[in-house]
């Protein structure tokens, strides 16, 4: 029991901290659209509406995870095998975390083969290609390069997120 409440109290503590980040990003374009709509700077209300609706997804994203983790760890998450395009499932997730790479100065190369089609469960893939890819981009510094690959071995294939950060 005291092993698993450690456990319980480290996800708290991993959790807040996750969603402490986009919850002060909601609070800083809060202001800032407050202050531009005093100015009627109709322009910059919109990049801001549209940073609220990014911001908005990726948190969404984040609650999704969250979820789908405590599925699996009570036992209720139904894996649901189909066939997969990773340079689909790689371009979705670039384009969803693209602020942030943006933000940072990043380049990420895309490398996947087009017929790297994996037999998996969807929304596992797309939760462990996100953390992968929201990880590489947390620890890249400014400038530096992502490049996404694919490898094919003896009807396997191989899915590289490598990076230049700082690594465990």
């Amino acid at each position: 029991l005291q092993s698993l409440n450690q456990s319980k109290d480290k996800f708290f503590s991993i959790l807040a901290h996750d969603l402490r980040a986009p919850l002060a990003a909601f609070s800083g374009l809060g202001k800032q659209l407050n202050y531009h709509i005093g100015r009627k700077n109709f322009k910059k209300i919109e990049i801001l509406s549209d940073h609220i609706q990014q911001s908005s997804e990726k948190l969404t994203g984040l609650v999704d995870n969250l979820l789908n983790w405590s599925l699996v760890q009570t036992g209720r998450f139904e894996y649901q095998a189909e066939s997969i395009s990773l340079a689909e499932v790689i371009a979705t997730i670039v384009g969803q975390l693209q602020d942030v790479i943006n933000q940072k100065e990043i380049k990420v190369l895309r490398k996947v083969l087009p017929h790297s089609i994996v037999l998996a469960d969807s929304q596992s893939v797309h939760i462990i290609v996100r953390n992968l890819l929201s990880n590489a981009i947390k620890f890249s510094h400014p400038g530096d390069e992502i490049c996404i690959t694919s490898d094919h071995t003896e009807g396997l294939v191989a899915l590289k997120i490598i990076d230049q950060g700082i690594g465990i």
